[in-house]
C-alpha cells in the first residue's frame, strides 16, 4: 500500500487537532489496536534537524490512537507557537511489532501568528 499524501496547515499559536481515518480499499477500517504511530517533520527529507515529532506512545500532545480505527493528532497551542513559520515535509507511520508502513506523507504549512 503506498502511502497518501496529505498536506497539513497548523496556524502558529492556535491548538491543531485533525482526526484521520484509514480504510482498505475494500472500505474496511485499519484498526491500530496493539501497534503505535509517530510522525516526524523536517525541513527536507534528507534534513537531520527535527521540527516537529509525534507519537503514539507519549500522548497527551501527540497522536492518540482512537476505538474506531481512528488516531488524532493534537498539537497544543503552546507547541505551535514555538514553530517557526514556512513549509516542511512530514510523513506518519505505523509499527506493528517492527513492520513498519509509512501511511500518509505531504508537506506541512506553518501559518505565522499577528495576535500575541
Amino acid at each position: 500500500m503506498a502511502a497518501g499524501n496529505l498536506n497539513l496547515l497548523i496556524e502558529q499559536g492556535a491548538t491543531f487537532s485533525r482526526v484521520l481515518r484509514w480504510r482498505t480499499a475494500d472500505s474496511v477500517a485499519i484498526t491500530f489496536t496493539g501497534k503505535s504511530v509517530r510522525m516526524q517533520a523536517r525541513v527536507a527529507k534528507r534534513d537531520t534537524q527535527i521540527i516537529l515529532s509525534l507519537s503514539s506512545v507519549n500522548p497527551p500532545g501527540g497522536i492518540m490512537i482512537n476505538n474506531d480505527g481512528s488516531a488524532t493528532i493534537t498539537i497544543s497551542a503552546a507547541d505551535t507557537q514555538m514553530l517557526i513559520p514556512g513549509t516542511y515535509v512530514y510523513d506518519l507511520e505505523v509499527d506493528d511489532n517492527g513492520t513498519v508502513t509509512r501511511l500518509l506523507e505531504g508537506n506541512i504549512m506553518v501559518s505565522g501568528e499577528v495576535t500575541r
